[in-house]
C-alpha cells in the first residue's frame, strides 16, 4: 500500500493522510529500504525524520529543489553537494542528469555509512564521491557536532540541545578540500549545513572570488544563523562581498534581491553571471 501511495501525485493533505495511514510503520520502522522516483533506492535509518518521510510519502525529497537543480546545473558540470546527508539530492539528480559528476561532503560518520550504501545500491560509485568532513573556516579542528539518530537530517555544529548524539567531527576549509582533491573547476554548489554556510563560504573565498566562481544554491534561515553565532544574513553578505548577486527562489523562478534578507527562511541562488 505504501508503494501505491508513494506513486500518487502530490496533493493537499497528502503528508497528513500518510502520517495517519502509516502511523505504526512510521513510528516503528528502522533501517528501511525504499524505492522512490526514477528507481532511486534509499537505505534510511528511520522514516520519522523529514528527509526520510518525504521519500517514503512522495518518493523524493524536496522535489522543487531537485527540479531547479536538474534544469539549472550546467552541462557536464562537477556538482559540489555540501551537506550530502543520505544522498537525497545527489542521487536523483545523477539519475536525471547522466552528464554530471558529484563530489560531496557529509560531516556525520554514521550518516556517511547510509550515504555510501545508497550510492552503491544505485550503481553511482563512479559518479558520486563522498567525503567525511565538517566544512568550516579553519582546517584540522575537532568540533562537537550534534547528530541525532531520530533526526538525522538536522545534524549541526550548533549544540542547541544537550544530547548523547553529540560526536566529534574533523573540519576542513572548502579551498583546502578542493586543493587536496585536485579539483580545479567547480560547476555548481548546493550547500545545506544548518546555518554554518557563512563559515563554509569564508573558508572558500579563493574559489568564490576567482574567475570561475560557480553558481550556488543555499538556504538562509535567521534562526539557524543565530544558533551558529552568525548575524542573520551573514552568508548572503559574504557572497555579495565576493561579487555575487543573490536571488530568491519563488515557484521555481529566480527573483533578484536588492537587500539582504535577515528574517525568515528562504531558498536562495547566488550567481556572478
Amino acid at each position: 500500500m505504501s508503494k501505491f501511495f508513494r506513486a500518487l501525485p502530490e496533493f493537499k493533505g497528502k503528508r497528513r493522510l500518510g502520517r495517519l495511514l502509516f502511523k505504526n510503520k512510521i513510528n516503528e520502522a528502522r533501517d528501511i529500504e525504499i524505492t522512490g522516483k526514477m528507481g532511486c533506492r534509499y537505505s534510511l535509518p528511520n522514516i520519522r525524520e523529514n528527509v526520510a518521510f518525504s521519500i517514503f510519502i512522495n518518493g523524493i525529497y524536496e522535489e522543487d529543489t531537485f527540479r531547479f537543480l536538474r534544469d539549472t546545473v550546467p552541462p557536464d558540470a562537477l556538482f559540489l553537494d555540501l551537506g550530502m546527508n543520505i544522498g537525497s539530492i545527489s542521487i536523483p539528480l545523477c539519475k536525471a542528469r547522466p552528464d554530471i559528476k558529484v563530489v560531496g561532503i557529509e560531516a556525520s560518520p554514521w550518516v556517511m555509512g547510509y550515504l555510501v550504501k545508497n550510492i552503491s545500491v544505485n550503481s553511482l560509485d563512479n559518479r558520486i564521491t563522498p567525503h567525511n568532513y565538517a566544512l568550516f573556516d579553519e582546517d584540522d579542528q575537532e568540533l562537537k557536532f550534534l547528530s541525532p539518530k531520530d533526526h538525522f537530517g538536522q545534524g549541526s555544529l550548533s549544540l542547541h540541545n544537550s544530547s548523547e548524539d553529540v560526536i566529534l567531527v574533523h573540519s576542513i576549509k572548502l579551498d583546502t578540500f578542493l586543493q587536496k582533491n585536485k579539483i580545479q573547476k567547480v560547476g555548481f554548489i548546493k550547500i545545506d549545513i544548518e546555518g554554518y554556510e557563512y563559515f563554509a563560504f569564508k573558508g572558500g573565498l579563493e574559489l568564490l572570488k576567482g574567475p570561475d566562481a560557480p553558481d550556488i544554491l543555499f538556504e538562509s534561515s535567521d534562526r539557524n544563523e543565530k544558533l551558529a553565532g552568525v548575524e542573520p544574513g551573514g552568508s548572503q553578505k559574504i557572497l555579495r562581498d565576493a561579487g555575487y548577486k543573490i536571488y530568491k527562489i519563488e515557484d521555481g523562478k529566480k527573483v533578484l534581491q536588492h537587500d539582504i534578507l535577515t528574517t525568515g527562511f528562504y531558498m536562495l541562488f547566488a550567481s556572478k553571471k
